[in-house]
């Protein structure tokens, strides 16, 4: 299953919240990240100001987040897996 960037930084984290929380931002704003622009979303982007935070936080705990999947996303085995919400 291949997962954007936004999608696949939240899988990483374990949900919107857990990923808001690790952040210090609003979980509501997170949450747009995967979102379509038509719903006031990223387009599966992550938004430049949070990228350093993220690969830092990734580093620390052990999380599986480079550069180039907050740029590209990135595949992950299995098809039948379902998103943290």
């Amino acid at each position: 299953m291949f997962l954007n960037p936004a999608e696949y930084v939240i899988y990483c984290f374990r949900g919107v919240c857990a990923t808001a929380r690790a952040l210090k931002r609003d979980h509501s704003s997170v949450s747009r990240w995967p979102k379509p622009k038509a719903e006031r979303g990223c387009e599966g982007e992550i938004p430049r100001a949070v990228r350093r935070d993220i690969l830092e936080i990734a580093a620390r705990d052990g999380l599986d987040i480079t550069p180039h999947d907050l740029d590209f996303g990135r595949e992950i085995p299995g098809r039948d897996q379902r998103l943290p919400k």
